[in-house]
């Protein structure tokens, strides 16, 4: 009984209010509740204690050491699967690489890699061309009197073999290895990859070289009357055409990194072509003979070009100047850059390949071996070390060490695909074409927008009256407007004219043959 006066005494002492009722409670709770409104969302505050806080520091800290060990693994991942630098041929003191042959080669590499030479000798239907697929898997092979043949050039199988019964000019690949182009005496047709014709495209006649751009679907064809043609494989049609008044077109390569077409003519010139300009893009006097060769690296920066003069030289297509030249003993029919900057040059019988030629002008060859016959055309498969050579007595497949691109990636195009998957990128390719009116010179420039002021300034810039009138005015303004006022002259007395002739047709008036005497009236 004394503790319980002693806490009524010490509740007595602190005054009334002291003692908190469950009304009183809940009235403080409404009063924090209504103040927290009224300051806002983003004021309350969650209360954490230092264990839970620290808790949540120490598991960030674990995630983030996971990512960074995660990091540091996929690197060293690919450091070993994807190594900066392939390898090439080195001699001893006192010799060059120059001097050693494919024998001395197929003798110290692997067994994988010695089958990958090989030589086909076809003396029938000569000279060949050839083309490899864009994975690098599968060879076409093309001869001037009719024969074609596909091959899967690896295990050696042949796919299929036919012949034509008329010249051949060239041979390319689709946009994979179940389609390819042949330019045939009169027509372009498409084949399978077993032989059976597809399509005759009547609209490129008379072809000469042919260029397939496998991010637009447009096969180019230059013919012998100096047309240049743009057809969309992937609708039928033909996109453009123009003449360039230029002669017979022998030489075509495209530029891989904006889809322009680069023609090489007689008078020592190189120009540059758009299917969406009438005119040449850019022109370039190459050299004082006729052109014999050219190519681009797969870069788009660097063109490598040949004459009669016995001059090979490499230009910077950024800015359109020559970098440097070297002579070869004879004006290369057929030049081909590899993904790793090597040139490879058919001179004759004789192919020479040459190292560093966009860093400096090399002072002897990297790499020669003699033909068969006389060579045709050279080609870099694309992912290996392998040089193929069509020449007039069939085709060879050389080993040039540190020629192909050893990281090669699989979204891009795969050497390793199966059906399914073939399927599936063709679909992606479709997705992702690109229409023929954005190939530009500056392929940068499409990610460029103009901006809105520049928009409103170019249509304030236009007369108001001239915005009235359906037609657009062509380049001489003056003259445009002038010749539209008067043809809207001549109209309006026309039509002036015809009411009036009309209306008298209607309402004839009665015949005087004394009218014709009257003055005046």
């Amino acid at each position: 009984m004394s503790e319980v006066k002693r806490k009524r005494s010490a509740r007595e002492k602190k005054g009334p209010g002291s003692v908190k009722t469950i009304i009183d409670i809940m009235s403080e709770v409404k009063r924090k509740r209504s103040a927290r409104e009224k300051k806002g969302p983003g004021s309350v505050k969650t209360i954490c204690s230092k264990k839970v806080v620290q808790r949540l520091e120490k598991k960030r800290v674990e995630r983030r050491k996971a990512h960074t060990a995660a990091v540091a693994s996929s690197r060293k991942a690919a450091e070993f699967m994807l190594p900066e630098e392939s390898g090439y041929l080195e001699a001893d003191e006192g010799e060059a690489t120059a001097d050693i042959s494919q024998d001395d080669i197929v003798k110290l590499v692997d067994i994988q890699s010695a089958h990958k030479h090989f030589t086909l000798s076809l003396k029938d239907f000569g000279p060949y061309t050839i083309d490899y697929s864009s994975n690098g898997r599968h060879l076409a092979l093309a001869g001037s009197r009719g024969h074609a043949a596909v091959v899967d050039w690896q295990p050696k199988k042949l796919k299929c073999e036919f012949n034509v019964m008329e010249t051949v000019q060239d041979v390319k690949y689709l946009h994979n290895e179940t389609m390819l182009a042949v330019a045939q005496r009169q027509w372009v047709y498409i084949y399978d990859n077993e032989g059976i014709e597809l399509h005759c495209l009547k609209a490129l006649d008379s072809p000469l070289q042919l260029q397939f751009l496998p991010h637009h679907f447009l096969l180019a064809c230059s013919n012998a009357k100096g047309y240049l043609s743009w057809l969309d494989v992937s609708i039928g049609e033909k996109v453009a055409g123009f003449q360039t008044h230029r002669g017979r077109l022998n030489m075509m390569v495209q530029n891989p990194g904006n889809a322009i077409i680069h023609l090489g003519h007689s008078r020592g010139s190189v120009t540059l072509w758009s299917p969406n300009v009438k005119e040449p893009l850019v022109e370039v006097l190459a050299h004082q003979t006729a052109v014999r060769s050219l190519c681009v690296d797969k870069t788009g920066r660097y063109m490598a070009t040949s004459g009669a003069d016995r001059k090979v030289k490499i230009w910077d297509l950024r800015k359109y100047r020559c970098l440097h030249e070297f002579k070869v003993p004879a004006g290369p029919g057929s030049m081909h850059f590899s993904s790793q900057g090597l040139l490879a040059a058919g001179v004759g019988n004789s192919v020479l390949v040459y190292k560093d030629t966009l860093v400096k002008p090399p002072t002897q060859a990297y790499m020669s071996h003699v033909a068969l016959g006389p060579v045709r055309k050279v080609q870099f498969c694309p992912y290996e070390d392998i040089l193929g050579v069509g020449s007039s007595l069939g085709f060879e497949s050389l080993l040039i060490p540190g020629a192909g691109e050893p990281n090669f990636d699989s979204m891009e195009a795969n050497p390793f695909q199966n059906k399914k998957q073939r399927q599936t990128m063709e679909v992606k390719q479709l997705l992702d074409k690109i229409p023929h009116h954005l190939i530009t010179l500056e392929h940068e420039s499409i990610k460029k927008v103009r901006p809105e002021d520049a928009v409103i300034e170019e249509k304030n810039r236009i007369p108001k009256k001239w915005l009235k009138m359906h037609y657009k005015p062509s380049k001489s303004s003056m003259e445009s407007k002038r010749r539209w006022e008067l043809r809207g002259k001549l109209a309006k007395e026309k039509k002036e004219r015809t009411k009036k002739y009309e209306e008298a047709k209607k309402n004839p008036a009665p015949y005087d043959p004394l009218a014709r005497f009257k003055f005046g009236g």
